[in-house]
């Protein structure tokens, strides 16, 4: 009975062991799987994650699942270093790959405890940092859209009154400097006005074209840079209008011989 009882034993282990041992794999897995690793983006390495994890269990019974696994693990044991780099990117408002990489660990690595920290510091404190970047640069519209979408995220009492705030203080700040880049914009166009005029009083008519370019032959080179473009320009030899685009490219003056308007109203009205 108890030489059975060894037998059974002896058995069962053999079958165990036997069934633990993984088969070699085949060069088509191979080399799917190395196409797998090679897409692996240091930045966001999520995507390439999951891949790594189907894969493995699609395909158990080999020796490369374990591989897999373990590539898995170390890109989860990385977390935290990527994690340190995404916020000193924050820091250096360098935003686009700030954002790519909080994303990816927040979505594809929420069960590390850096996951868990991207998407708490995604949810206010980074939002909050790039604002005040943006500030900073004079990227004030910028800086007023990333409140906004702030303004949708679930924040506590403290945090939206704090939102408000500052929504107030870019709201004026923004309209300052839309007076200031209209300020500068309209002086340009009086500077071109009176370039043409004293055009048309040597040639008795206006320039054929009117171009960023051809400012320069009008002595318009400060001009030309305070403009991102010149629109619609039309001359009957005795007469000429154009539309000026400011260098923020939302700006716009419309000038012709006798007038500068802003958005249809009449700012400066110049006498024959």
């Amino acid at each position: 009975m108890r030489k059975r009882a060894l037998l059974l034993f002896a058995l069962s282990v053999v079958l165990c062991v036997a069934g633990c041992v993984k088969k070699r794999t085949p060069d088509d897995l191979a080399a799917a799987y190395a196409t797998i690793k090679s897409s692996v983006d240091p930045d966001a390495p999520g995507v390439a994650s999951e891949f790594m994890r189907k894969f493995g269990r699609e395909n158990r019974a080999y020796q490369i699942a374990a591989v897999a696994t373990q590539d898995v693990a170390d890109l989860e044991s990385q977390a935290k270093e990527r994690y340190r780099t995404a916020r000193e990117l924050a820091r250096q408002a360098e935003f686009d790959r700030a954002d790519k990489m909080l994303e990816d660990l927040a979505t594809f690595f929420p069960q590390t405890a850096s996951g868990k920290d991207a998407r708490e510091f995604m949810r206010f404190e980074y939002p909050v940092l790039k604002y005040n970047q943006l500030v900073l640069r004079r990227e004030v519209d910028a800086a007023q859209k990333v409140l906004q979408e702030l303004r949708t995220h679930e924040l506590s009492d403290q945090e939206m009154a704090m939102v408000e705030r500052m929504l107030d203080g870019v709201s004026l700040a923004s309209g300052a400097l839309a007076q200031s880049r209209m300020a500068v914009l309209l002086s340009t166009c009086r500077s071109i006005q009176v370039a043409l005029k004293m055009y048309f009083a040597e040639r008795e008519r206006y320039p054929e074209a009117l171009t960023l370019g051809s400012l320069a032959e009008l002595g318009l080179d400060n001009a030309a840079r305070r403009l991102s473009a010149i629109e619609d320009y039309t001359t009957s030899g005795m007469s000429f209008s154009f539309t000026a685009i400011g260098s923020d490219g939302a700006s716009r003056a419309v000038v012709t011989q006798n007038e500068i308007r802003e958005g249809g109203r009449a700012t400066q009205r110049i006498a024959r």
